[in-house]
């Protein structure tokens, strides 16, 4: 199913704000549930159009490329970012801080994630009994390797709670050690 154009629009908006940031830091913690096709447009404004970003694998070993989308602008690849992440993380928004953290363009923070690689959908049976079909199966588009089971593992571990204090401290980190630099 295609991304919705206001959704689309809706991505482009809150991007474009960030455009002019020094640091960004994306906390995951407490994302609710996400479309694929929502993190794979978010994911298209920090990796270069056409870049694979992971091998979604469906029924019968039919296996086809996510690839980055063309958007209007890419965020500058000097700005730092950092994701936040929990043990409540899971599905497309792994599938965000796995690749942000594989195409070196993000450091993640926190706890491992859910491990939850596999799609699924959910269909109500009942008012107590819903059925979970799982349907696809996203990996990393070189290695072939995802994180399932193990989650996301952080670059820099700490509680989930002290995630974004993290973040923050190593975001004056960087941004003092490129002042002085300069």
């Amino acid at each position: 199913m295609p991304i919705d154009e206001q959704v689309k629009s809706d991505i482009a908006n809150a991007v474009a704000y960030l455009s002019s940031a020094t640091a960004i830091i994306i906390d995951l913690r407490s994302a609710g549930y996400v479309d694929l096709h929502v993190a794979k447009q978010f994911l298209s404004y920090f990796v270069p159009t056409g870049k694979p970003l992971a091998t979604l694998t469906l029924a019968h070993n039919k296996a086809s490329q996510l690839v980055a989308s063309n958007t209007d602008f890419k965020m500058g690849e000097k700005v730092p970012i950092f994701v936040v992440t929990s043990p409540f993380v899971a599905g497309s928004w792994e599938f965000v801080a796995y690749t942000l953290q594989q195409t070196s363009k993000a450091t993640v923070v926190g706890t491992r994630t859910m491990g939850l690689s596999y799609l699924s959908t959910t269909t109500p049976l009942s008012e107590h009994i819903n059925l979970v079909i799982t349907y696809g199966d996203l990996r990393h588009p070189f290695t072939q390797e995802s994180w399932k089971d193990e989650g996301v593992i952080p670059d820099i571990p700490c509680e989930a709670t002290d995630a974004v204090t993290a973040a923050l401290e190593l975001v004056e980190k960087r941004l003092t050690t490129e002042t002085k630099g300069n």
